[in-house]
């Protein structure tokens, strides 16, 4: 019996325990676009982010771009913090934080789910609030 290259990676990725299948789809550099806005319209509460975020497979992520609030207007930022499959889905928990150049800090918690190979998103509908995020490769 012969195996070609295609078989034999797909035997060796049935292998990997689902998380490790999870936490391969989000490894690597993504280009990302985050907003959250209230449901109240106020414009101090809308915030808009772009960025880059690299994912390390040893548990790490780091992100650099811009943030922007129609009120205070648009700064640069960086974040980093510490990333974990979740078991059961094609998702993972980012825990963190974002500096902005202003000298505000603020927390990062962001449960994405990648949509194939090259499509990470977010959704979320809080009880005063909607966020929206997408990733690309």
């Amino acid at each position: 019996m012969r195996f070609s290259a295609a078989s034999a990676i797909a035997f060796c990725l049935a292998a990997l325990p689902a998380t490790a299948q999870t936490a391969n789809l989000f490894l690597g550099s993504w280009a990302c676009q985050h907003s959250m806005e209230p449901y109240s319209g106020n414009a101090y509460d809308k915030h808009f982010w772009e960025y880059q975020m690299n994912v390390a497979p040893d548990g790490s992520w780091q992100m650099s771009g811009m943030y922007y609030n129609p009120v205070t207007g648009q700064t640069a930022m960086q974040g980093g913090g510490s990333w974990q499959p979740q078991s059961g889905a094609p998702s993972a928990d980012f825990q963190g934080e974002y500096w902005l150049a202003n000298g505000s800090v603020a927390p990062y918690t962001v449960v994405y789910t990648a949509a194939d190979q090259r499509n990470l998103y977010l959704q979320f509908r809080g009880h005063s609030h909607i966020q929206n995020a997408t990733c690309q490769r």
